[in-house]
């Protein structure tokens, strides 16, 4: 990837000046964009009253409250440092080691296979949008299993990590304690933007990038070829501009905004590819 300057919205800058339309929005992290309204004041405002230590304090119910608002099937929570950490504990609650299955191409391709989600050998990666209303109603009626780790967007790896139990008896995975106060109110505000990414429709955008070599699900894309190939792909939508996923595996994500002139590059180039074939 070139080295990014700043970034702002859905656009990334490079030190020479370049910009760039970013598709891959930090594998989804940066959903609602580069700079979420509320972070930086909510950052400032903890660390202004020093609450950067891990104590404990009220971010925990906030967060709970606010997620269970979000998927009301969810009856409990448990907060993790780390992606990493929250599928530790949670095979150690299972007594199976238990792997992501990530939404929405390993998932809806069944690479996982879909019993071993009911097994709980799997815990789903929830990314928004990404699964079909069939899908959904199984999993909020606990046919994944019986927890899953929703994909709350912001750039970067600073957020704790909930995980939600789906209404059942299950008993939770043993939950870290090491989380800043601060971190929570980050949280809280991130989910406060999804929740309002969510109440618009942005279906007319995602249905123009059902190309050619393009395998869509909601605004993720997968791109149909072998990874040399796609390597070649990055390289020449870099100089025109955009910023797809830096490995195949990644699903790119439509900005929530963008230009004409900004897509163009890759809507041109995916036709091109199958007159060229």
């Amino acid at each position: 990837m070139p080295n990014i300057k700043r970034a702002r919205g859905y656009r990334v800058y490079g030190f020479d000046g370049a910009r760039y339309i970013d598709f891959y929005l930090n594998g989804g992290r940066a959903l609602t964009g580069h700079r979420p309204a509320g972070v930086l004041k909510a950052l400032k405002s903890g660390g202004e009253r020093g609450l950067w230590a891990e104590y404990p304090g009220s971010g925990r119910r906030r967060s709970t409250r606010l997620l269970m608002r979000l998927f009301p099937e969810v009856d409990r929570v448990s907060y993790f440092p780390t992606l990493e950490s929250a599928l530790l504990s949670l095979s150690e609650a299972a007594g199976v080691s238990v792997g992501l299955a990530d939404t929405p191409f390993r998932f809806q391709n069944t690479q996982v296979p879909l019993e071993n989600l009911e097994k709980g050998a799997w815990v789903v990666y929830r990314r928004p949008w990404a699964l079909t209303s069939k899908q959904e109603k199984k999993l909020t009626e606990g046919g994944y299993g019986r927890f899953f780790i929703p994909l709350i967007p912001f750039p970067g790896r600073l957020l704790p990590v909930p995980v939600c139990r789906v209404r059942s008896s299950a008993e939770m995975p043993r939950e870290s304690r090491e989380i800043s106060p601060v971190l929570f109110e980050v949280l809280i505000k991130c989910m406060v933007e999804l929740q309002k990414l969510r109440q618009d429709d942005y279906s007319h955008m995602w249905m123009r990038f059902d190309l050619p070599g393009i395998e869509r699900v909601g605004p993720y894309l997968q791109f149909q070829m072998d990874p040399q190939s796609y390597y070649r792909w990055y390289e020449a939508l870099l100089e025109e501009g955009v910023l797809l996923p830096p490995e195949q595996s990644i699903p790119a994500v439509v900005p929530c905004e963008f230009t004409e002139g900004e897509v163009l590059p890759l809507i041109k180039g995916c036709k091109e590819r199958t007159w060229k074939r």
